[in-house]
């Protein structure tokens, strides 16, 4: 992508001088660092494949910014978003799993899990069916999966569970420590369970027995027998999720990455 076509995208910069650097990484969205007058930025152009909600996102991200957990937003449309660079420290695998760590994610995500932000609900069956759809040549293992999801989905709709904002990707690519933890691409937000998240984390980043013990346990203080089980049937909705999306991203995989 040009000049010319990224100032197409981010037009508040036209007539400025403008310095751009690929970030690379990822193969769902192209990512920019932008510098305009010694001010970094961080332009992430939207792949409008991926079906998402982004006035949706747009909403959870002010929310986000006026509590001081994610980016501050400079502007954004349907095609790309811009957000003020975040000076801070990333995450390793290994280093999101440290127990200090896992007790403030568990209080990150119990605040975030507490805003009223009214949205579309997330329907985790629809959404592997949607990815299922996509892969080339699906295998009887992701048929079997998405019987899971099904199974899953409806275990979980008899147990009445709670809704509310999930962030749905909290994966360690996607925190920040800065002043204090910082939570990026709120692309994939939506309304749903809200172990769904801690059930993504422990998924994620393979957590030991006892660090899902502590997570929950910081998250819900009295941990019962339905919410273990309803962890367990999120974890099985996760895996599956996880599976169907890279299956259905394979031939999409930038080649170094093979």
């Amino acid at each position: 992508m040009n000049d010319a076509q990224m100032s197409q995208l981010v037009p508040f910069w036209a007539g400025q001088k403008v310095e751009w650097t690929s970030l690379g990484g990822g193969f769902t969205n192209q990512s920019f660092c932008a510098v305009v007058d010694d001010t970094k930025f961080v332009v992430r152009v939207n792949n409008a494949a991926l079906g998402l909600d982004r006035t949706f996102e747009r909403k959870v991200l002010w929310f986000a910014q006026a509590a001081g957990v994610g980016p501050r937003v400079a502007f954004a449309s349907a095609d790309v978003l811009v957000c003020h660079w975040i000076d801070g420290g990333s995450f390793t695998q290994e280093g999101i799993r440290q127990i200090d760590v896992v007790k403030r994610v568990a209080k990150f995500l119990r605040r975030v899990h507490s805003w009223p932000i009214p949205g579309h609900r997330l329907s985790v069956a629809d959404i592997a069916h949607g990815y299922l759809r996509k892969i080339r040549k699906p295998t009887q293992e992701h048929q079997s999966l998405l019987r899971e999801v099904t199974r899953a989905a409806e275990e979980l709709e008899n147990l009445s569970r709670p809704r509310c904002l999930c962030h749905n990707d909290p994966s360690y690519g996607n925190w920040i420590e800065a002043d204090n933890l910082i939570l990026l691409d709120w692309e994939y937000a939506g309304v749903g369970d809200p172990l769904f998240d801690l059930a993504m984390f422990s998924y994620y980043h393979t957590l030991s027995f006892d660090a899902v013990k502590l997570l929950l346990q910081e998250y819900l203080g009295e941990v019962g027998p339905t919410d273990i089980r309803a962890f367990e049937l999120n974890l099985i909705l996760v895996r599956a999720l996880c599976v169907l999306w890279w299956a259905m991203m394979e031939p999409h995989k930038p080649k170094d990455s093979m």
